[in-house]
């Protein structure tokens, strides 16, 4: 740490500076305007401008008092506030306002430092054992400007999580998916492993997966997205994918539409073909299957496992109709 960290941080508690800083809870600070344009090209744009802080030299931050000091510190001093370990959400809302002030790539290098990392892992270590999937992303959720640049920010919270088949993967699944990139991969790694080490059989991924898709279960992930209740079904086809059910070998399609039976074949899906012309091609484990096209539409015939995922698909779908038009009346 520089040796006038302390001297340039007082400066901000004793008034010092030409910028008044609000935060939202109402606490007012006082920061200097060459520190803060130097640091941040977002607030260089504010201060030098034609923007309305430019005149007024005062901008205001979308945090409560002790994160706008310790975001403050960080520009000042080029480290992260000991506060921000003080809990993930705490260390969230630091990503979050490092993202919007362009400074997110140093957050994360000074994330990465030794000392800071242990002090990360103490927080997670406190906080997310044994912990709900919904509190789980939500944590994942406040970090993700940071997790875009290093997933294993992902990876350590999901590794201390309690994952279990049969009992949250599902919904580990589903909320994972509007999260970004990083976070989904992770979250479909950290499944993978515990897969991997339960070693289990087609029969018990089965037994898993029945277990928890059910009308409550995909109700409740529907309703915390409707704006995407295909996520729901997303989630159903991850879930197939970590167990190794199943193979995507073209891009995934947003859903199944619908399913139907032919004597002499067994259940059908048929589904939306990709803006590329290409459909969705799904490999079970432990059959045939066969393509067969109808009015731009591709039909896939397969064995007693597809049964399976066509009846489950066929509950998320009922849902998904059943949820959305109750929204839409309501």
């Amino acid at each position: 740490m520089s040796v006038f960290a302390e001297e340039l941080f007082s400066a901000i508690s004793k008034g010092d500076g030409d910028v008044t800083v609000t935060a939202r809870d109402g606490t007012v600070l006082h920061a200097n305007s060459f520190i803060l344009q130097t640091c941040s090209p977002v607030l260089r744009a504010e201060l030098t401008g034609c923007m309305q802080e430019s005149l007024t030299k005062c901008i205001t931050l979308d945090c409560d008092g002790p994160e706008a000091q310790a975001f403050i510190y960080f520009l000042y001093v080029g480290e992260l506030h000991p506060d921000s370990f003080s809990g993930l959400n705490f260390l969230g809302n630091q990503a979050h306002l490092a993202d919007y002030y362009g400074v997110i790539e140093q957050f994360v290098i000074l994330l990465s430092k030794e000392t800071n990392r242990e002090r990360y892992i103490a927080a997670v270590d406190s906080e997310c054992p044994d912990q709900d999937p919904v509190v789980v992303m939500k944590i994942l959720e406040q970090l993700q400007p940071a997790i875009a640049i290093e997933k294993r920010l992902a990876t350590e919270i999901l590794e201390r999580a309690t994952i279990r088949f049969g009992s949250n993967v599902y919904c580990y699944l589903c909320r994972c998916q509007k999260n970004g990139v990083a976070i989904r991969e992770a979250t479909n790694e950290a499944c993978k492993r515990v897969c991997s080490k339960t070693q289990m059989t087609c029969t018990e991924a089965l037994s898993a997966l029945n277990n928890e898709v059910n009308d409550d279960s995909v109700s409740k992930v529907i309703k915390a997205n409707l704006e995407k209740p295909s996520q729901a079904m997303q989630g159903l086809v991850q879930f197939m994918q970590v167990c190794g059910l199943l193979t995507i070998r073209s891009p995934m399609m947003d859903q199944v539409v619908q399913q139907r039976r032919n004597p002499g074949k067994g259940y059908a899906s048929i589904v939306k073909v990709d803006t590329d012309g290409s459909p969705l091609m799904l490999e079970f484990r432990s059959g045939q299957e066969e393509w067969e096209k109808l009015d731009n539409v591709h039909i896939l015939w397969s064995n007693s496992l597809f049964t399976e995922f066509a009846n489950l698909a066929a509950l998320v779908q009922a849902q998904v109709a059943a949820t959305t038009g109750a929204e839409d009346h309501a």
